[in-house]
């Protein structure tokens, strides 16, 4: 169980289509932004309400995180006609880009994890491949990790900045209550 939830092909499928589906006029929107907005939208759900959104496990690669899962997965949409993969030039690299061939089926998916994973795109629209890229590999998960290493989704609580003063000052005052690390 990854992201306190089991993993659901049927939902990471049709969030992959949604996500295509939603970013058809954005034309930098290629497999590198595929892969971080579900990232994204994972790992925010999960830090937010506790579950991910579709329970796949997230790996380390070059260009950032990307779903253990994201390859047969699109091998599927492209077996049962649901999408296609189109290679284009994009600024001399190739960009592998998923169109889908029907809607998503947002039903699997409740209001709040759709108005989520609609943010994440907002946040990447017009944003390139590198630029995403390098967005992700600012996370501590990433950081962390090895390459083709599963990055924990509990790595979404984690902070690489320093406390602020108010964040040691809230600590002393827990500490001295006698809350949680001041009861042992």
């Amino acid at each position: 169980m990854a992201g306190g939830r089991d993993y659901d092909s049927d939902k990471l499928r049709e969030l992959m289509l949604y996500i295509a589906e939603q970013s058809e006029e954005d034309a930098s929107f290629g497999s590198t932004k595929l892969n971080k907005v579900l990232f994204y939208a994972d790992f925010l759900s999960y830090a937010t309400a506790g579950l991910s959104i579709t329970g796949a496990e997230y790996q380390r690669l070059r260009n950032g995180p990307a779903p253990q899962q994201l390859l047969p997965v699109l091998e599927d949409i492209k077996l049962d006609g649901y999408g296609v993969v189109v290679t284009r030039d994009r600024g001399g690299y190739s960009q592998q880009r998923l169109i889908a061939l029907r809607p998503a089926k947002i039903e699997a998916f409740s209001g709040p994890e759709i108005a989520l994973v609609d943010r994440v795109i907002k946040a990447f629209w017009g944003r390139s491949a590198a630029q995403v890229s390098e967005l992700s590999h600012r996370e501590v998960g990433w950081r962390l990790s090895r390459d083709k290493q599963e990055i924990p989704y509990e790595t979404a609580f984690l902070s690489s900045s320093s406390p602020t003063v108010e964040d040691l000052e809230w600590m002393r005052e827990v500490v001295s209550a006698g809350g949680p690390l001041g009861a042992r």
